[in-house]
């Protein structure tokens, strides 16, 4: 917001960035509970594709209507992995004042070995598990260690 010129439909342009991908993933969630029943989605690994994949459509052109979803799925998880690159190398920036360009080249290797860490399915989930056990002691700690390292970047401009 701080890098807009016109600030007179911030409020209307987050609201509605922020509704429509909610609505749809609410009509999507009911639909696919509604079709699946709650048992199958527990035991589906992805119960959107298998719920897509349940309908059969012939004569249409169009007979595979997964793989759209699948393309939007992964163009989804590329633009967050670039999203959260740019915050973590702007991040550093701030943090240890050294330049954008350093951070975004010291990154590369870190997210590479990080992404060869699972080797399959079932490593990404129990990964995933393990990252959310770990959120809320990330939740608590990271502001502390923020605080700290703010607090010893203020003395040392002082003293």
């Amino acid at each position: 917001m701080a890098s807009l010129k016109i600030k007179t439909k911030i409020k209307s342009g987050v609201l509605i960035g922020f509704f429509i991908p909610l609505i749809l993933y609410v009509i999507t969630y009911v639909l696919v509970v509604a079709t699946l029943t709650v048992p199958e989605v527990k035991a589906v690994t992805w119960p959107t594709i298998s719920f897509i994949q349940s309908f059969e459509v012939t004569g249409i052109f169009l007979e595979r209507m997964e793989l759209f979803l699948l393309i939007t799925w992964i163009l989804q998880f590329f633009l967050t992995h670039a999203i959260y690159y740019y915050f973590a190398a702007e991040g550093l920036t701030k943090i240890f004042n050294n330049s954008y360009t350093t951070n975004l080249i010291v990154l590369v290797p870190v997210v590479f070995f990080l992404a060869k860490v699972p080797k399959n399915t079932i490593e990404i989930f129990k990964m995933s598990d393990l990252l959310g056990y770990l959120f809320p002691v990330i939740l608590i700690g990271l502001p502390i260690i923020t605080f700290v390292i703010v607090q010893l970047k203020r003395s040392r401009r002082s003293g």
